[in-house]
């Protein structure tokens, strides 16, 4: 009776070890939050890029002019995603993809600053 318990507590031992070092190894973090907080970015990204996609499509219908400045909403949102995987993967793929969206959403952010001083009041 008494090798039952010995061994069902060795296992316990073994189990809290095998645990104490996944711990130390993610450094105590969890795992779940980090694929929580990773997907809830994703989704706030397409959300971005979605919304600024309408209010694209709803300023041209409504006004006949198309605003830059939704465009480059949806650009630097793009041109984050990258960034961060290059950092992350360093691969010449996603730089070259980050720096496309950079000057889109720098190109995009320039227009739309001359549109506005163009149809300023003030100046």
């Amino acid at each position: 009776m008494t090798s039952k318990l010995g061994k069902k507590e060795e296992q316990i031992m073994k189990k809290e070890e095998i645990l104490a070092k996944a711990q130390q190894e993610n450094k105590k973090k969890d795992l779940a939050d980090i694929e929580a907080q990773r997907l809830g970015a994703v989704w706030g990204a397409c959300a971005g890029m979605v919304l600024a996609g309408i209010f694209m499509v709803l300023s041209f219908v409504l006004t006949g002019k198309s605003s830059p400045g939704f465009m480059a909403i949806a650009f630097v949102t793009d041109a984050f995603i990258f960034w961060v995987k290059w950092f992350k993967l360093h691969k010449r793929h996603e730089l070259a993809i980050a720096i496309i969206y950079s000057i889109m959403t720098i190109a995009c952010i320039i227009i739309h600053m001359n549109m506005l001083v163009d149809s300023s009041t003030i100046l």
